[in-house]
């Protein structure tokens, strides 16, 4: 398996720096990339999130980033601070100081404005006895599908349909997770409207075990007029979501009338 939650080292020394109080200094930088897939090739990305080639709809950008040690006894005080994304991007870096010199569960997560976290780094034993300087490649915590909606398998869009609302439940959940719109749903061509491709992104992915590589969610599609009626409706009860960006699970047909209740 490719090296899972890889870490490039930078430099160490004794058990401080210049700084005297300073124990640790730490940046980051985020890998897309599915991890638990062998073949999956890195997709590094920087505080914008976006990839090297432009896609639509563009990635959420990454504003801050959540650095936590604390105690596995629970019995001294730990540390818990977010950092603008910049302070610790392209080899800059931030300190760790005035906790005591002992192991700390230590957590690194990268979150939008709006708090979703999109990648997430834990290591169970992180040694502050030492002063150390590391760069940590944060592993994606989020996937992507995308998959044209088809209306009863073609993707020609009846002429009524305007937008498809879609809702993404966790498995065995009855509260969404995720809910959103594309509008317009269709788009021209030359042989008439065509179903647009639809993308979600920001789907959490927490994988429970080793073994596990993905989640399932119960996708529900509503295909809508103008003035918010369903016209058309798919669930599906196991769509398969990655880390990362993947196409598993195809596209989705929607079927005349309502969505059952």
């Amino acid at each position: 398996m490719r090296a899972l939650l890889a870490a490039l080292l930078l430099s160490t020394a004794g058990c401080g720096d210049s700084d005297g109080n300073v124990q640790a200094k730490v940046g980051w930088r985020f890998d897309y990339a599915d991890y638990k897939d062998d073949t999956a090739a890195a997709d590094l990305r920087d505080c914008s999130n976006a990839p090297a080639v432009a896609r639509e709809p563009p990635y959420s950008p990454i504003a801050k980033v959540r650095v936590a040690l604390e105690d596995p006894e629970g019995q001294v005080p730990g540390s818990d601070e977010e950092h603008n994304c910049p302070l610790g991007i392209d080899g800059k870096l931030v300190p760790i100081a005035g906790l005591v010199r002992q192991l700390f569960t230590f957590t690194i997560e990268a979150k939008t404005a709006a708090g979703a976290v999109l990648y997430r780094y834990t290591q169970p034993e992180f040694d502050l006895g030492s002063y150390s300087e590391e760069t940590y490649t944060l592993p994606t915590a989020t996937g992507e599908i995308h998959f044209f909606p088809t209306f009863a398998g073609n993707l020609t869009c009846p002429p009524d349909v305007s937008s498809i609302a879609y809702t993404l439940y966790a498995e065995g959940a009855s509260t969404p997770t995720m809910t959103g719109v594309q509008s317009p749903a269709c788009e021209s061509s030359g042989t008439g409207p065509q179903s647009r491709e639809l993308v979600i992104r920001e789907i959490p992915v927490v994988l429970t075990s080793s073994r596990a590589t993905y989640n399932l969610y119960r996708l529900v599609l509503e295909a809508r007029n103008s003035g918010g009626a369903v016209l058309h409706c798919a669930v599906n009860g196991g769509r398969v979501v990655r880390l990362g960006d993947n196409a598993l699970g195809g596209n989705e047909s929607l079927q005349p009338g309502p969505c059952p209740p």
